[in-house]
């Protein structure tokens, strides 16, 4: 399951690059930047600062969602939250305010989205696809090997570099 999949990343070093942020990190570092990827399973996000006063549409999907009033924020009570009901509540929300985090992919499918930025990667000054990840993913990626991309593993990130000339 990813947590993200960012296209055409060029803040990390020269160069342009996609990015999977893959669910399940085991790590727990206190400094995480991205504590909705530690789970390996969806996870329902509520920003509080999007949410639409007087919206009922969330509360109308499950009981788990409260509003006491029109002005007060959503309370949502997770504990009973069923994934259909974390879908239907994040469908329902005009504004945002409620969203999931994680899709499941299988390497085929991420290698089709980071194919789309093939153009892109074939232009750039260095070539790579980073995926962020704790290492159950032992060998999965390593087939990507015959595809022209290289690999290079670490404790917690495994970063695949797109060699020239790219043939997706």
């Amino acid at each position: 399951m990813i947590c993200n999949l960012q296209r055409y990343a060029t803040h990390d070093g020269p160069g342009i690059r996609t990015v999977v942020f893959m669910k399940g990190c085991s790590l727990s570092c206190r400094w995480c930047q991205n504590p909705e990827s530690r789970s390996r399973s969806l996870d329902l996000l509520y920003d509080e600062r999007l949410c639409t006063q007087g919206c009922q549409r969330c509360t109308q999907q499950s009981s788990c969602f409260k509003r006491e009033d029109n002005t007060s924020a959503v309370t949502i009570l997770r504990h009973g939250l069923t994934e259909n009901e974390m879908r239907l509540a994040a469908d329902a929300c005009p504004s945002g305010a409620i969203s999931l985090c994680g899709n499941e992919m299988d390497a085929e499918q991420i290698m089709a989205q980071v194919r789309r930025d093939k153009a892109f990667y074939q232009r750039s000054c260095i070539d790579s696809i980073k995926l962020i990840t704790d290492t159950k993913l032992g060998n999965k990626w390593d087939r990507l090997g015959e595809s022209g991309i290289k690999t290079r593993s670490g404790t917690a990130c495994r970063e695949l570099k797109l060699s020239r000339p790219l043939s997706l």
